[in-house]
């Protein structure tokens, strides 16, 4: 539903008038909310929670208004959003190409003096139209601008941004998931051609799934490739191009950032290339030493399996086990890092009497023909505890039950 800025400004007052009653309440009880705007403040009380938890730094602000689910559940959360003003600098001017609800807009402008804002969706931008001025920072300059951004281009070209940013969305009518550039839109690869003489920076916010290589392949003047995990999981895949940057590089000596973001902003990175991972040898472990090594998700995204282990000098368990040990402790390893207590052999007899010794455990498989749930079935090991069973291949092909505590 599309309202204008007055319809927004009484639904986000309803909003706040009604924000201890059920949405049920609000759209069936005894208020005085006209009907007409009953699901629109329904939904604002619905969701706040979720702004609350996925956009902490908006919610001191509660004049805030959301269009719908769709578009809280598909904007970037604040770790991923701040994240990107490195892309930015000082006092710049910017172009969001599909702005959405403006987490990475407003994020862009803080450190940015002038912004685009474009959106395709009336209701979507005018939402973007009552937020980013409760928002962005005093003196800051942002035109909200509705439609296709194509239309725009002529004046996007006129205004010579510093950088643009755009976020494709899945070709329309495709029901599988996204893997690579081809399947999303607009189309990324002539979209860059038009757009590249006209900016320093163009960066594409990419689905996690998309490949890395094929993202690379498909894409002119790429400078550099962030696989960005929050707490763990991988959100989203940052590409910057530029065309200002002399000769494109070759595709093995891109820079690629692995980044796991955790709360209070801090970052854990492996940085490597293509061309590290192929040339660099990687050993494998005769035996289990004292430290147990799992990388965070982004590093697995990348595929920085023998990079990682070159880098922090560890030895491999097994060539599809990306699990690694070590004697000494490398405490900055991207990742989780255990201290080994145990060494179990993997027997019907030994699972059978487990959960006498290990009462409790988190249970993790790698390489292991078991999934977590049918080893804790058959183990008996009750969830929850400080203690960690991984199973997983040695080397030799012998399959272990590794009982682990994290490292200090």
């Amino acid at each position: 539903m599309l309202y204008d800025e007055k319809e927004i400004v009484a639904i986000t007052e309803w909003a706040q008038a009604y924000l201890e009653l059920s949405p049920d309440r609000i759209l069936l009880g005894s208020n005085n909310i006209p009907q007409s705007y009953r699901a629109a403040v329904a939904i604002q009380v619905e969701l706040w929670p979720r702004l609350r938890a996925k956009l902490p730094h908006w919610a001191d602000n509660r004049s805030l208004y959301v269009p719908s689910r769709l578009t809280l559940e598909q904007c970037s959360g604040s770790l991923a959003a701040s994240y990107k003003r490195r892309f930015v600098c000082e006092g710049s001017k910017i172009v969001d190409l599909t702005g959405g609800l403006g987490v990475d807009f407003l994020s862009f402008m803080e450190s940015a003096s002038h912004g685009l804002y474009i959106e395709q969706n009336e209701a979507t931008a005018a939402a973007a139209r009552h937020n980013i001025p409760c928002l962005l920072q005093q003196g800051k300059q942002a035109e909200i601008l509705t439609g296709d951004f194509a239309q725009y281009l002529p004046m996007i070209k006129e205004y010579r941004p510093d950088c643009i940013f755009v976020d494709p969305a899945r070709r329309a009518g495709a029901v599988r998931r996204v893997y690579a550039i081809a399947d999303c839109e607009p189309d990324l690869r002539p979209l860059a051609h038009e757009l590249l003489p006209d900016t320093n920076n163009l960066v594409a916010k990419l689905s996690p799934m998309i490949d890395v290589l094929d993202t690379m392949l498909s894409l002119p003047y790429v400078r550099e490739l962030h696989i960005v995990a929050v707490r763990g999981e991988v959100k989203e895949l940052l590409v910057r191009m530029s065309l200002h940057e002399g000769e494109a590089l070759p595709i093995g000596r891109v820079p690629i950032h692995a980044v796991n973001l955790t709360n209070g902003g801090q970052a854990s990175t492996l940085q490597f290339t293509l061309e590290e991972e192929q040339c660099v040898s990687v050993r494998y472990a005769d035996s289990i030493e004292t430290y147990i090594y799992e990388p965070h998700a982004a590093v697995l995204k990348a595929g920085a399996f023998k990079s990682v282990a070159h880098r922090y000098n560890l030895s491999k368990l097994h060539p599809n086990s990306h699990i690694y040990t070590s004697s000494i402790l490398e405490s900055d390893f991207p990742g989780r890092t255990f201290v080994v207590e145990e060494i179990i052999p993997f027997t019907s007899s030994t699972l059978k009497r487990l959960c006498q010794t290990v009462p409790r455990a988190s249970i993790s498989c790698r390489n292991f023909p078991l999934s977590p749930d049918e080893l804790r079935k058959r183990s008996k090991i009750a969830d929850g505890g400080d203690k960690t069973l991984l199973a997983t291949t040695a080397a030799g092909g012998e399959r272990l039950l590794l009982l682990l505590h994290k490292a200090e």
